[in-house]
C-alpha cells in the first residue's frame, strides 16, 4: 500500500458508506410528504456521516496499532499506519469537516449528534480503556453510532423531534448485529492480539447467536415509528420486514457465517440487501410525494 493510496483505504470505504446511507435516508424521511425538497440536508448530512465514520476508523487502526503489530495478518497495516506522519492531519480533517458541514443547514442538534458521535468513536477505541473490549458496552456504542446516524439526517432537514432516535434503533441494532460478525470474523486474529471482544469471550456460535437476536429486533422501531405516522408510506415499514427476514433466511442458507469465507460472504450479501432496501424505501417516499 502506497504512501498516496493508504488514506483512502483506512477510510473503509465498505464499512463507513452505510453509516452515510442511514443518515441520507433520515434525511429523506424527514422530509415533508408534500412541497419542496430541502436539498441541502440530502447532501451534508451524509457526506458528515461519512467523515464520522472515516474518524472512528482512522482512530481506532491508530490505537489498535501496537496490538496489531503482533497479528501477521494486520501486521504490514499497523506498520504502515504507525510511519504514516498525516494520519494526524487525517483525523483532524474527517472530524473537523464533519463539524464544519453539519453546521451548514443551521441546526443545533446535528452539530451535538456529531459531536457525541466523535466521543464515542473515541471511547470505543482509546488504548487505555476500550469500550470494545466490554462486551455489552461495545454492542451500545454501535447502536447509539447508529442511531446517531440516522438523527443527523433528520435533524440536518429542519425537523428537531427526538422522535428520530425511535427509527433510528433500527439501523443501530443492524450495526450491533452486523459488527458481532466483524468480531467472528477476526476471532483468531483478536485472540493473537490479546483483544477481549464478544466473540474472544463468548465463542463464534453464541456471538453469531446475539447477532441474530439483534437483527431480528431491529424490525420493531422502525414498523411502530410508521405505524404512528400517516404521512410515511407503510410500505417503509414493509421494506425494513422483508430486510429482516431476508437476512435470516442468509443467515441459516451460509450455516450463520460460522466459518470465514460463508462469513464474509454473508457480509457481502446482507449490504446489499440493504443497499438495495434503502433504494426502495427512498423510492417510496418520492412516489408518495409526486403521485401519491
Amino acid at each position: 500500500m502506497t504512501a498516496t493510496k493508504m488514506p483512502i483505504g483506512l477510510l473503509r470505504l465498505g464499512e463507513a458508506l452505510p453509516f452515510a446511507g442511514v443518515a441520507w435516508l433520515g434525511a429523506w424521511l424527514a422530509q415533508p410528504a408534500k412541497g419542496a425538497v430541502a436539498w441541502l440536508p440530502l447532501l451534508v448530512a451524509p457526506l458528515a456521516v461519512f467523515l464520522l465514520a472515516a474518524f472512528a476508523f482512522l482512530f481506532n487502526d491508530w490505537q489498535d496499532g501496537p496490538a496489531d503489530s503482533l497479528v501477521p495478518a494486520k501486521r504490514i497495516r499497523a506498520r504502515t499506519v504507525a510511519r504514516h506522519s498525516r494520519l494526524g492531519a487525517g483525523l483532524l480533517g474527517t472530524g473537523g469537516l464533519a463539524m464544519v458541514l453539519l453546521a451548514l443547514p443551521g441546526e443545533i442538534r446535528p452539530l451535538w449528534a456529531g459531536l457525541a458521535s466523535l466521543v464515542l468513536a473515541i471511547c470505543y477505541s482509546m488504548r487505555w480503556f476500550p469500550c470494545k473490549q466490554v462486551p455489552v458496552l461495545a454492542s451500545l456504542v454501535h447502536l447509539l453510532e447508529g442511531d446517531l446516524a440516522f438523527a443527523i439526517g433528520w435533524w440536518s432537514s429542519g425537523n428537531n423531534s427526538w422522535e428520530a432516535l425511535l427509527p433510528g434503533l433500527t439501523f443501530g441494532l443492524v450495526f450491533a448485529a452486523g459488527h458481532l460478525h466483524h468480531e467472528v470474523r477476526d476471532l483468531e486474529a483478536d485472540r493473537l492480539a490479546g483483544v477481549r471482544t464478544c466473540a474472544v469471550r463468548f465463542g463464534p456460535r453464541r456471538t453469531l447467536w446475539i447477532g441474530f437476536l439483534l437483527w431480528l429486533g431491529s424490525a420493531l422501531p422502525l414498523t411502530i415509528f410508521v405505524r404512528q405516522r400517516p404521512a410515511i408510506p407503510e410500505l417503509v415499514a414493509g421494506i425494513n420486514l422483508l430486510l429482516v427476514a431476508g437476512y435470516a433466511v442468509l443467515f441459516f442458507t451460509l450455516g450463520r457465517g460460522t466459518d470465514s469465507r460463508r462469513g464474509r460472504l454473508l457480509r457481502r450479501l446482507y449490504r446489499l440487501l440493504y443497499l438495495a432496501g434503502g433504494l426502495l424505501m427512498v423510492a417510496s417516499l418520492l412516489a408518495r410525494r409526486y403521485w401519491g
